[in-house]
């Protein structure tokens, strides 16, 4: 009989390691990086700032994830030819661009650069699987303390002063699933009990 082997967790591969220096850009807080629907040309990584990568239903935002420095977003890019999602800065943010094109050859000359980014891929499925869970077995109550945790996790160390995103009630619906009252109700609630 064979002994148990212990799962371990293999260290993530470092996608920025394998990156050559590229093209950088701009956006203010607010402002749209790209639309659901138009062209996936780039792949890119957040440098400095937080973007939010969202897509709509029924003209309801429904929020996918909010990104912060050294996070990449635009993966679609490298399997789609339009997005179906969209990505907008929520504060100013500074991004390095790549195309598609340019990763594919980069990948050519490096494989460890295509299996980082598979890592990333995979790592953001999993983190959706917990997510349609959360959405299927949790109150909205629950799912709005692991939301504010989680984002509390995300911009921990990471924000200069005055760069921390701001998180509205209105994001926090669309990350939930439920509406912005209930997370203002549910908020109130919150303070109540912490004061």
């Amino acid at each position: 009989m064979q002994a148990a082997h212990a799962i371990t967790h293999k260290t993530p591969e470092d996608l920025l390691a394998h990156l050559r220096v590229s093209k950088t850009q701009s956006f203010t807080a607010g402002e749209q990086i790209y639309l659901p629907g138009s062209r996936a040309e780039c792949l890119f990584v957040i440098l400095q700032g937080f973007v939010k990568i969202s897509r709509w239903h029924a003209n309801r935002e429904v929020v996918i994830g909010l990104y912060g420095p050294e996070c990449i977003f635009g993966e679609s890019a490298m399997i789609e030819a339009h997005r179906n999602h969209g990505a907008a800065a929520v504060t100013d943010t500074k991004v390095m661009v790549w195309t598609a094109q340019d990763l594919e050859l980069a990948g050519n000359d490096n494989p460890r650069l295509l299996y980082a980014l598979l890592q990333v891929v995979i790592q953001r499925c999993e983190k959706l699987h917990g997510r349609v869970e959360s959405l299927t077995s949790e109150s909205a109550r629950e799912r709005l303390a692991r939301a504010l945790v989680e984002f509390s996790q995300t911009t921990e160390g990471k924000t200069q002063e005055g760069s921390a995103p701001r998180i509205t009630q209105k994001f926090l619906a669309g990350y939930i699933g439920t509406s912005r009252e209930l997370v203002s109700q549910l908020m109130n609630d919150i303070r109540r009990n912490v004061t």
